[in-house]
């Protein structure tokens, strides 16, 4: 059924493949229970008609009147409006079943595709629990598995033990010689190795002055370089030389800077000018995003996973041709389902997601931003692409119904499932 651009045009409401319900003629939440917020939805929905001077469809104006007050009869009567509710349902839960029975054909749904198949029955009105039963009634009767949770990952591998290093083997009762600095009384005379006296704490040291440890077999040391051993480990060591003065002398003794530039003073640095602030950027982008984004973002992913369910449909399709059934036709196929339906499975979710994407597009409006622009340049390619795979499933059945023989029904079939489908309308905002 072609969609009737006319709700849209008087009413503001997107085109359907079936007529609004009176939630959507009145575009309010089902959940909706104030009567003001019903009775002012009515006031501007009929206000749109009334102002209508001249149109060459009057007639549709009149019917679309009479359904709106039929409509604030309905929602605002409490009785009424739960018999409604419930006929609603069971539309929807039909729907579903016939969505959902199509799809039953591969044998097995994976995860994303039983996540879409819910997404599916909660925006047709459906409660995620009515739709998991529907899905799991449904699968037992096609005889299908499904995957509801993802698989766990492989368990870590255990890393191989630590080695521990072997001690270190025993000592022979052998210690070692601690070397310490030889006193004052016993530098060389003058003339004889002489060194600077700031020196006399860093000279190497001779063994003569070492103190002795214990013999090899166990003896104590002797103790005639006792005294002169305390008198050392007590010493401190001498202040170091005094810095000249003068401007001749500017830089002599301090320790040059890295890259042999002069640090700056305490002063100049206290001086310096902050950095520039470089988190501005990250800021903006980190803002929160509005409600008119937010609602804009999930219906976009809503319609790449149906993208996702119908591009998983036509590969199905391809798996399953030519048939091999012996059938004279290529209409026929295992477990009595045909190629037509799967192909009007195909059609209606791309529909679907079409809707979608459009949807999403009319939400962002002049909506300025990085993620609204995003949103808004995604949707406008990916409503391209899917009105090409309609207008090319629209161009089969055409051909098909016009009546054609069997070799040539093959060969467009076999044009139809070759064709390729663009990962592009299968990513979502996040991704």
């Amino acid at each position: 059924m072609v969609p009737d651009e006319r709700y849209k045009k008087f009413l503001g409401i997107e085109p359907a493949d079936e007529i609004p319900n009176y939630y959507e003629l009145f575009d309010i939440s089902q959940d909706e229970s104030d009567s003001e917020v019903i009775q002012k939805a009515y006031k501007t929905q009929i206000r749109k008609l009334q102002e209508i001077r001249t149109s060459k469809d009057k007639g549709f104006i009149e019917f679309l009147k009479e359904e709106l007050r039929k409509a604030k009869r309905i929602l605002s009567d409490a009785e009424k409006r739960r018999e409604y509710d419930g006929s609603l349902l069971a539309d929807a839960l039909t729907g579903f079943k016939d969505f959902v029975g199509s799809l039953m054909v591969m044998g097995h749904i994976n995860k994303t595709l039983y996540d879409t198949m819910i997404a599916r029955g909660v925006s047709d009105g459906l409660s995620e629990t009515q739709a998991k039963n529907a899905i799991e009634e449904l699968a037992q009767q096609h005889g299908a598995t499904i995957e509801s949770e993802e698989a766990a990952p492989p368990p870590a591998p255990t890393p191989p033990p630590e080695r521990e290093e072997p001690p270190p083997p025993p000592s022979r009762g052998r210690r070692e010689v601690v070397l310490q600095a030889p006193p004052p009384r016993r530098t060389a005379p003058s003339g004889q190795h002489q060194r600077p006296a700031s020196d006399e704490y860093a000279r190497p040291t001779s063994d003569e002055y070492a103190r002795p440890s214990s013999g090899e077999y166990g003896r104590s040391a002797p103790t005639e370089y006792a005294d002169f051993h305390e008198t050392q480990q007590r010493a401190e060591p001498p202040p170091p030389p005094s810095r000249p003065k003068g401007p001749w002398y500017r830089g002599v003794g301090e320790t040059p800077p890295p890259w042999g530039r002069r640090a700056g003073s305490t002063r100049s640095r206290r001086r310096a000018p902050p950095p520039p602030a470089r988190h501005a950027s990250s800021a903006r982008q980190a803002r929160p995003r509005s409600k008119r984004l937010e609602e804009s973002i999930r219906v976009f992913n809503l319609g790449a996973r149906l993208s996702k369910a119908a591009g998983e449909v036509h590969e199905k399709l391809r798996l399953y041709f030519p048939p091999a059934n012996g059938k004279s036709s290529v209409t026929k196929q295992i477990n009595g389902i045909s190629y037509d339906k799967v192909l009007d499975t195909e059609q209606s979710t791309y529909r679907d997601s079409l809707k979608k994407f459009e949807s999403a597009r009319d939400k962002i409006g002049q909506l300025e931003g990085t993620e609204a622009d995003l949103v808004r340049v995604r949707s406008t390619q990916n409503v391209a692409l899917l009105k090409g795979y309609l207008e090319e499933i629209r161009q089969l059945k055409m051909r098909l119904l016009g009546g054609v023989i069997q070799q040539e029904e093959l060969r467009l079939w076999q044009e139809f499932v070759n064709s390729s489908r663009s990962s592009r309308v299968t990513r979502t905002i996040d991704e």
